[in-house]
């Protein structure tokens, strides 16, 4: 037994939270925005000025860290500089090509990386979320391979080791999929149902997605396209009626009434969401026109209901929702065909 003058015990129930009430102050002290999650902590910056050169935006960010340091050293707290990156998101080729490969801070050199993981989510400096996907599919893979032996296994606890460890690699961060492409979108789906080859050899070859619904109900399962609305219903609903929603996200959910806007001169007690407009195609993909124009064309904002009612109301309803979802947002119409052809087409030829 020693007593502890500094720190908290590594393992123990109350230290992360007093390690939480320990840094609390961190973010106030610093002139740049800052995020913390456990001991994780996210410093960034925009530049305010797009003529600014990429010399003097590393200078300016390397000078309002100055804070930090001295926080640290104050509070005897070392930062894990092995663990320490940092990154430039640049949409400029010139300023890609003048990217320096790491900084100096502090007399520590901290590697400039093009991509990392932040809660789970792979951050590129391109934003396009390529190597998040790719990453996905690889983890997907890798729990195939486990259980390719084992092919001898029966039925029910292929199904439970689909759902177990498979499933929740397709659910995590699901909502970001509003930023992908339909290649990306493509791509998902297809791991979703090569999974579901493999591992059962369910034959949707050419199926519509009604039927590959349909096909999957008794094993309470969903096709990719059914998964992804329920999982964004039950996420809109979340922000809507739990108290307790990140209020930031709950500011991108516009009434008409809050706008003094209204379309129609009948009275009316459900509440209307106004749909911003949007002068390219990259708005389409921004949380605050997805979102309300996903609640408000499928009519889900006017349903009021707990959550659990909310979802067995979803999922009673989710071929009909679906369908106008996919002719609502072009991006998800995706095309069980490629699938059947990749899957299926080396073995035709055969």
């Amino acid at each position: 037994m020693q007593l502890i003058k500094l720190g908290v015990p590594q393992g123990s129930v109350f230290g992360p939270l007093l390690f939480l009430i320990f840094i609390n102050d961190l973010a106030f002290l610093l002139a740049l925005a800052c995020r913390l999650f456990a001991d994780d902590t996210t410093i960034y910056e925009v530049s305010q000025t797009p003529i600014e050169t990429l010399e003097n935006v590393i200078l300016k960010f390397k000078i309002k860290l100055h804070p930090l340091l001295k926080w640290c050293k104050f509070n005897r707290m070392d930062i894990n500089w092995s663990k320490t990156f940092f990154m430039i998101v640049t949409a400029k080729h010139k300023s890609k090509m003048m990217i320096p490969t790491s900084i100096e801070i502090d007399s520590h050199e901290v590697a400039v990386t093009d991509s990392f993981k932040l809660l789970g989510v792979l951050i590129d400096n391109d934003l396009t979320f390529n190597q998040h996907i790719v990453n996905i599919c690889k983890n997907v893979n890798m729990k195939l391979f486990s259980i390719k032996k084992l092919a001898y296994l029966p039925f029910v606890v292929r199904l439970q080791f689909f759902k177990t460890f498979i499933l929740p690699l397709f659910d995590y961060c699901l909502s970001l999929i509003i930023y992908f492409s339909k290649t990306q979108i493509q791509k998902l789906s297809n791991c979703y149902y090569a999974c579901l080859y493999k591992l059962f050899r369910f034959d949707f070859t050419c199926k519509e997605m009604d039927e590959i619904n349909i096909a999957l109900e008794k094993y309470h399962l969903f096709g990719f396209q059914h998964r992804v609305v329920l999982r964004l219903c039950l996420f809109g609903h979340k922000i809507e009626n739990v108290p307790s929603a990140p209020p930031k996200l709950k500011e991108q959910l516009l009434y008409s009434t809050n706008r003094n806007i209204q379309y129609s001169f009948r009275k009316t007690t459900m509440p209307t969401l106004f749909i911003p407009k949007i002068k390219t195609h990259y708005g389409e993909k921004t949380f605050k026109y997805f979102f309300n124009k996903f609640l408000e064309k499928t009519c889900i904002v006017k349903i009021k209901l707990s959550f659990i009612d909310f979802r067995k109301h979803i999922i009673s309803t989710i071929n009909s929702i679906c369908t106008k979802f996919t002719q609502i947002f072009e991006n998800f119409d995706i095309s069980y065909k490629k699938f059947c052809y990749i899957h299926y087409g080396k073995r035709k030829n055969r």
